[in-house]
């Protein structure tokens, strides 16, 4: 290699490092401190979904931020401070909910769940996946089950539905296993968004 390539190669690795070093630094931080809140928290409910066992992580919560607003306006609108962050993923941003912090009621929020075999947290969406044989089926199994049906695919046999605002997600899952109508009732928890952040 020529002495002014490797001139070059080394200002531009020397230029680079600092920055490469702090990014790695911070993630280094930010999963530490996500790993200290999730053991921290008590042990919350099991269960399975796409082949992957998770549990509910109490005290650790996502909410959405939506249109226009930050992420500071949006932990403000649950009680929290951007100090309680632990990470964003896609549109939410997972914080650790502070003790007696009153969120506001129009600023709903998800649960949060770790996957128990690689450590990451998903959230907890709300919709719940069914494999139906009918349309029909499907609307009674949602009155029964206190949820809302969203859409049914008859080409595929799978029908999503939706709990209540507020509701406990794995309940409702629960009623909807009940119903001999469905097979195949999961929880869907989301890991990843492709969505910029």
């Amino acid at each position: 290699m020529a002495p002014r390539i490797r001139a070059v190669a080394l200002l531009a690795a020397l230029t680079l490092l600092p920055g490469l070093v702090a990014a790695q630094t911070r993630k280094s931080t930010l999963d530490a401190r996500r790993a200290q809140a999730v053991a921290s928290a008590p042990a919350g409910a099991s269960f399975r979904s796409a082949g992957q066992e998770y549990r509910i992580v109490p005290g650790i919560r996502a909410a959405r931020v939506r249109g226009s607003g930050t992420v500071s306006s949006t932990l403000s609108a649950v009680g929290a401070r951007e100090s309680d962050l632990l990470e964003r993923k896609g549109p939410y941003a997972l914080y650790v909910e502070p003790a007696g912090a009153v969120p506001d009621v129009a600023s709903p929020t998800s649960a949060v769940a770790v996957n128990v075999r690689s450590g990451q947290l998903g959230i907890v969406t709300g919709t719940i996946t069914a494999r139906v044989g009918s349309a029909t089926a499907a609307a009674t199994a949602a009155r029964a089950g206190g949820v809302i049906l969203e859409l049914v695919t008859p080409a595929t046999g799978y029908a999503f539905f939706r709990a209540r605002s507020g509701a406990d997600v794995l309940a409702a899952a629960a009623a909807l296993r009940a119903r001999p109508e469905l097979k195949g009732v999961e929880v869907e928890v989301r890991e990843a968004y492709d969505e910029p952040q």
